[in-house]
């Protein structure tokens, strides 16, 4: 059963402007979001060290094979300690 929408006093172009300003709002709330360290606690993903110490990638899978961050493997998914990621910070300012 096929259903069918239609719209009043909008045209086909405002809707699709419409909806593409609403989508880029909701991409930059959850960007803000996932910037925030409102929560101490929350791990970090990869990118989020990698953006933290402004370095690629490579380096931050390198740091986890090599000891220097400890990875923890949630569901699939890998994440550091914040506060590790932190004090990696101190330590690396101090030298």
């Amino acid at each position: 059963m096929q259903q069918n929408i239609q719209f009043v006093q909008i045209t086909p172009e405002e809707l699709v402007e419409k909806t593409a300003q609403r989508t880029a709002e909701l991409l930059e709330d959850k960007k803000e979001d996932s910037k925030s360290t409102d929560n101490p606690k929350k791990p970090m993903t990869k990118q989020e060290v990698a953006d933290y110490f402004n370095v690629n990638l490579s380096t931050v899978y390198r740091w986890g094979k090599d000891g220097i961050l400890s990875p923890l493997g949630v569901g699939g998914r890998v994440y550091f300690d914040r506060e590790q990621v932190e004090g990696l910070a101190v330590s690396l300012n101090e030298k």
